[in-house]
């Protein structure tokens, strides 16, 4: 895991500047700092080292015409180096070689084959390029900003800041996002000029014509159900899950140093705990948190019990409300914009934990609920959804026409309302404040009126529009909104704010 930062001007790019707003990266990779500088462009990477920790395999790394500067981890790299590469020559045992080496050999078609989380850069000296690739999931975060003749890229927001000659302004567009989703969505970020490429996007920013050229989307969810899979039975199912969950375990374990677990106790991190066991010879390190106070938050025991079973080499830690203060104030260096998750704090504190116990990469359950739709809200919404499907035109407009005379903040009336009015119900399991609990709070501020979370929904995620089948639509909206733009943020940033990488 790494830190990417690249600037391109039409001058000559400020060397000195670029380097210190490169360092400030240097806590997602802090083993080593290259860069690359000539004329009008600068590409630098503070290195995590995962794979093959040789010198090496530092970034950033150069092929024939090809520059490449990669956060992230190909988990099949060593298969596509097998099928597609045989006639390349290796120098190394690192991904970032193969990817590299993918790109010269097929271009962006490579995006399709990788395995892994990532976002990269590659330069093309001869064609006057730059493109950058973000993962299917959003896993590992770009952002990016076009000024004039001036083009930036990085991991992180604060780098950007930096080199830009001006803060840029507050966009309220995100913040009205923010109120909704808990983040704001792509490619909007909470400053005017600055964008997050979105997840399984891709940008090429011509050199020539200093503009983005392109800008479009490799991938996208499957939208419609499979049929096949009704032909088979319960067990033929569960089979087949279980083949695909130790395969996503295994692949995760490729690392040249140890590789450690967050357990909490539930059923998610549990398993993948479980399913390591049986994967490794070795002990396993686990770390969980508790807390002193508000016991009801608190999931040691079943951990250690969790532990006990697998045999693991387990790590507890109990935090205090000072705990919790101390380290609210300290990420929010790390977060370089507001992210609404409350976890953003045990996250970052039990990160660094592991941390001080040397271990530099950790197993996460995170988002497996959502793609088992295994919180009791999903099935509350499909209630909903099964009402909305069942009333005919007429007699939802007089059900409507009643209810708006019983108008309230609950979430319950905004839900009858939505299914009355054949809106879209569902709009992210972190759906904070509605659009008219907004109107009510910040009418005299920011006239949010003309926010509807719906039109942005639609608007950025236009294929929700054609998915009929309601358990698969509560899915994708919360595998685009709330594990891309929240869960996956969270985990990136509290785990990086101390080098170590986390692989959910």
């Amino acid at each position: 895991m790494c830190g990417i930062f690249g600037v391109i001007e039409k001058s000559k790019v400020d060397k000195k500047k670029a380097c210190h707003a490169l360092n400030l990266l240097s806590h997602r990779g802090p083993d080593n700092t290259s860069f690359f500088w000539s004329n009008g462009i600068f590409l630098g990477h503070t290195r995590l080292s995962i794979l093959d920790l040789s010198e090496k395999a530092n970034q950033p790394m150069k092929f024939g015409n090809l520059i490449i500067v990669y956060n992230g981890e190909i988990y099949n790299h060593l298969e596509l180096r097998e099928k597609y590469l045989k006639d390349y020559e290796f120098k190394t045992s690192s991904d970032t070689e193969t990817l590299l080496y993918l790109y010269h050999k097929l271009g962006r078609e490579c995006l399709h084959l990788l395995n892994g989380m990532f976002s990269f850069a590659i330069y093309d000296r001869v064609n006057k390029k730059i493109e950058l690739f973000r993962d299917r999931f959003g896993k590992k975060p770009l952002y990016f900003c076009k000024k004039g003749d001036l083009f930036i890229f990085s991991s992180e927001i604060k780098s950007i800041l930096y080199y830009l000659p001006n803060i840029p302004e507050i966009n309220k567009k995100a913040f009205m996002e923010y109120l909704t989703f808990w983040a704001p969505l792509p490619d909007e970020t909470f400053y005017k000029e600055i964008r997050k490429l979105p997840a399984g996007f891709y940008l090429s920013y011509s050199l020539r014509e200093r503009r983005i050229a392109d800008y479009n989307s490799y991938y996208e969810l499957p939208l419609k159900t499979d049929h096949s899979i009704f032909s088979k039975t319960k067990e033929d199912l569960i089979n087949e899950i279980e083949n695909l969950l130790l395969s996503s375990v295994n692949y995760r374990l490729l690392s040249d140093v140890e590789v450690g677990a967050f357990l909490s106790g539930g059923i998610d991190s549990s398993l993948v705990v479980s399913m390591y066991s049986t994967l490794s010879d070795k002990k396993i390190r686990t770390f969980s948190i508790g807390y002193s106070e508000h016991k009801r938050y608190d999931e040691l025991n079943y951990a250690e019990l969790v532990a006990e079973k697998v045999g693991t080499e387990h790590t507890s830690i109990v935090v205090t409300k000072e705990d919790f203060i101390e380290a609210s104030e300290r990420i929010l260096d790390f977060l370089d914009e507001p992210v609404s998750d409350p976890a953003c704090i045990p996250t970052y504190i039990l990160s660094q934990k592991v941390k001080e116990e040397e271990i530099k990469v950790i197993l996460t359950g995170e988002g497996s609920d959502e793609i088992f739709l295994g919180y009791d809200n999903y099935f509350k919404v499909l209630d909903f959804y099964l009402l909305q499907n069942s009333l005919d035109k007429n007699l939802k407009e007089k059900l409507l026409g009643y209810h708006e005379k019983q108008r309230n903040l609950t979430r319950e009336w905004e839900f009858f309302r939505r299914a009355f009015s054949d809106e879209i119900i569902y709009r992210s399991n972190g759906e904070n404040f509605t659009d008219f609990q907004k109107v009510c709070l910040l009418r005299e501020v920011l006239k949010p009126e003309k926010f509807s979370s719906q039109e942005v929904l639609y608007s950025k995620f236009p294929a929700i529009k054609s998915i009929s089948n309601f358990s698969l639509l509560l899915s994708f909206i919360d595998l685009k909104v709330w594990i891309a733009e929240v869960l996956m943020t969270k985990l990136d940033r509290m785990t990086m704010a101390h080098s170590v990488e986390a692989r959910a």
